[in-house]
C-alpha cells in the first residue's frame, strides 16, 4: 500500500484545471436557481475477473447468475459488444485504467506468467505501467478525488505500477470477496469524509480454481458442466457481496457505478480451457455496464462495438472532461447516438501468449464492422465473419473473396501501430518469499 504521489506532473494540470471550471459553473448554476449545488458524485469502477459476458442473464445467459447485476443492467446502460484488449488480467487491467493499448504502455505480461518463466529467480523484473502515463487515479487524485482501490489479484500491485495515483491501495491474492468487501468496509468512514471518492474494486472469484458456492452450486453431469456449474456459482457469489457493497456504501446515492471485467474464459470453444492463451471472443467479449443517478442514466442497451478502452474517457465525460489526445478509447457520453458512425470503428487486442518449450508467440485481432481478423505469430491467420457466425468456427482467411477484407483489416492494425504514441517500457522488481511461492503452486498458479 503506498500514498499516491504528492507532486503533480505538469500535464495533470489541465485536467485539474478543468475539472474545477466545471464544478465552478454548475455551483454557479445551481445557485441563481436557489438551489443547493449537487456534490460531485463518486466513481466506482468494478472489475470482475475472468467474467465472461454470455454468462450473465442481461447478456442471453438462461441460468439466474446475477440476479443484482440484472437489476442494475435493467436500470442503466449496458454495451452488448463490449471487448477486452487482451486475455491477461494485467495488459487488460492496465488498458483500463490508462485507455492505451499493450504495445503504447508496455505492459504485456503478470507477475504469475513472469513466475513460470523465472522460477529459480525469486526478484522478479515485471512490466510495468510507465511512470509518464496518465493513469485514471493520478487524473481523478489531481482532481480532487481520494483514490482506493482493493485488488484480489496478485497481478494487480505496486511492482507492476498500478498503486499510481492511489491514497489506498490493498493487493490480495485471491481471498475472496468476502476479504475485498471487508477491506473496502474498514475504509468506509475515511471514504464518506473525503467524498468525492474514486473506488476501484477486482474481484477474483471467477477465476480458477473454481469453488462450489453454496447454495447456488448445481453440480454438472461430466468434467466440463461441472467446471462451468462451479465457475456459474462463483459469478453468484460475487454478485450477492456486489449487492452487499453497493448497500454498505449507498451507491445509489450521487455514484456512477461501472462494471466490467479484465477478460473472460474458455471452455474447450477451441480446444483450451482458462484464458491467456488466445483471443477468441471467449476471452475477449466481456460485460460493461454503466449505472448511476450522478447524473440520471436511463435504462438503454447500446449495439455498437466498444472497448473497455472506452472506460476512461467516457468517466471523463461524465465528469465533464475533456478526453486526453492522447488515449486510444473514446468516450462513449451520452451513450445515444441516433446514427451509428458512418464508417465502422476498428478495435484491436494483443497478446503475448507462453508456450512451455518453446519461444513466446505475439496473437493480435482487429475487428472491425462484421470482420475479425486473428494473426498469431507468422504461423497462423484466421478470417470469422462474427456477425454470421459468432462462435468464431468456419475460417475464412485464404478465400479468393474474402481476400480484400484480410487485407484491410491487417492494415489497420498495422497503420494504427506505426502512428499511436508508445511509452518507453519500464520494469519494476518484486520478491517472491517461498511462502507465497509454495501458496501458489497449491492453487495451481505456478508449476
Amino acid at each position: 500500500m503506498r500514498r499516491g504521489p504528492e507532486r503533480r506532473p505538469p500535464a495533470l494540470r489541465p485536467w485539474w484545471l478543468a475539472l474545477l471550471l466545471v464544478q465552478a459553473l454548475f455551483c454557479l448554476s445551481a445557485c441563481r436557481r436557489g438551489e443547493k449545488p449537487q456534490a460531485r458524485p463518486n466513481v466506482v469502477l468494478v472489475v470482475i475477473d475472468t467474467l465472461r459476458a454470455d454468462h450473465l442473464p442481461f447478456y442471453g445467459y438462461r441460468s439466474l447468475t446475477a440476479p443484482f447485476l440484472s437489476d442494475l443492467a435493467a436500470q442503466g446502460v449496458v454495451f452488448e459488444s463490449c471487448y477486452s484488449i487482451s486475455s491477461y488480467t494485467s495488459p487488460a487491467t492496465a488498458s483500463i485504467l490508462t485507455s492505451l493499448y499493450p504495445f503504447q504502455h508496455g505492459v504485456h505480461k503478470g507477475l504469475i506468467v513472469t513466475l513460470n518463466q523465472q522460477a529459480e529467480n525469486p526478484t522478479l523484473q515485471l512490466n510495468r505501467i510507465p511512470q509518464p502515463v496518465l493513469t485514471m487515479s493520478e487524473w481523478l487524485q489531481a482532481g480532487g478525488y481520494r483514490t482506493f482501490a482493493v485488488a484480489d489479484n496478485l497481478n494487480i500491485g505496486e511492482a507492476e505500477g498500478f498503486t499510481q495515483g492511489f491514497d489506498r491501495f490493498s493487493t490480495m491474492n485471491n481471498r475472496g470477496a468476502d476479504q475485498v468487501n471487508r477491506q473496502v468496509k474498514l475504509w468506509k468512514r475515511e471514504m464518506l469524509q473525503a467524498a468525492p471518492y474514486f473506488l476501484y474494486v477486482h474481484y477474483m472469484d471467477p477465476h480458477a480454481p473454481y469453488l462450489a458456492r453454496q447454495p447456488w452450486y448445481v453440480p454438472g453431469a461430466d468434467e466440463l458442466q461441472e467446471q462451468k456449474a462451479r465457475y456459474d456459482s462463483e459469478i453468484r457469489f460475487v454478485d450477492e457481496r456486489l449487492r452487499e457493497l453497493f448497500a454498505e456504501l449507498s451507491w445509489d446515492e450521487n455514484t456512477i457505478l461501472v462494471i466490467t471485467a479484465d477478460h473472460g474464459e474458455e471452455f474447450l470453444e477451441h480446444g483450451q480451457t482458462g484464458h491467456g492463451k488466445t483471443l477468441y471472443n471467449e476471452v475477449l467479449r466481456v460485460p460493461l455496464l454503466f449505472w448511476g443517478q450522478a447524473p440520471a442514466l436511463q435504462p438503454r442497451r447500446v449495439k455498437e462495438a466498444v472497448s473497455t478502452l472506452d472506460i476512461m474517457p467516457t468517466i471523463g465525460a461524465m465528469l465533464g472532461l475533456t478526453a486526453e489526445k492522447i488515449f486510444s478509447g473514446i468516450s462513449l457520453w451520452p451513450f445515444a447516438r441516433p446514427a451509428g458512425p458512418a464508417e465502422p470503428r476498428a478495435l484491436f487486442a494483443t497478446l503475448l501468449a507462453s508456450r512451455p518449450g518453446r519461444a513466446d508467440i505475439t496473437l493480435r485481432a482487429t475487428l472491425w464492422d462484421r470482420w475479425k481478423l486473428i494473426v498469431s505469430g507468422e504461423e497462423t491467420r484466421e478470417l470469422f465473419d462474427i456477425r454470421a457466425h459468432p462462435r468464431e468456427r468456419i475460417n475464412q482467411y485464404g478465400r479468393i473473396e474474402t481476400q480484400a477484407i484480410a487485407a484491410k483489416l491487417n492494415g489497420l492494425f498495422l497503420s494504427f501501430q506505426s502512428r499511436c504514441p508508445v511509452f518507453p517500457q519500464e520494469t519494476g522488481e518484486r520478491q517472491i518469499d517461498p511462502e507465497l511461492l509454495a501458496e501458489l503452486k497449491t492453487l495451481g498458479y505456478v508449476r
